[in-house]
């Protein structure tokens, strides 16, 4: 199976079941002849912006943080709660676990600020190229007044 076939399933068995686990989304695949490797799938999940996002009961299932068109699935402004700058750069507080999808989110924008992210539990950390880019992040990320 090619590559883009193989991501196209993925996407497919996120959507349609709870996958909570890569181990799940490998026995997914399995049943449906296709033999990969952990370490196959958690490439694929990564290119492919997979995240988890937390479920109303409290449990965690696998998303994609692009829709089908490749659309953001959530406005990135939606998941701020605070930013904080520290010279080049910018500290995100998040609801818990929107971090990992903010971070994905950010890391997939077109903005000239962003060169990279960290992203914990509920903080992401943009690293910009200077004080200035970070400053204008901010500026961009703010809703207008």
């Amino acid at each position: 199976m090619k590559k883009n076939q193989r991501q196209e399933l993925i996407r497919h068995l996120i959507e349609q079941n709870h996958v909570r686990t890569q181990k799940q989304l490998l026995q997914l695949m399995t049943k449906r002849g296709v033999i990969v490797t952990q370490g196959t799938i958690s490439n694929d999940l990564r290119e492919m912006g997979v995240v988890k996002e937390k479920l109303a009961d409290g449990t965690s299932t696998y998303v994609s943080a692009k829709g089908r068109q490749g659309q953001p699935r959530a406005d990135i402004m939606d998941l701020i709660l605070t930013i904080t700058q520290v010279e080049f750069l910018c500290v995100i507080k998040t609801a818990p676990q929107d971090a990992d999808l903010l971070g994905v989110l950010l890391d997939e924008s077109s903005f000239p600020e962003v060169i990279g992210t960290l992203a914990g539990y509920d903080t992401v950390v943009v690293i910009s190229q200077s004080r200035t880019a970070a400053t204008h992040l901010i500026q961009r990320l703010q809703p207008a007044s």
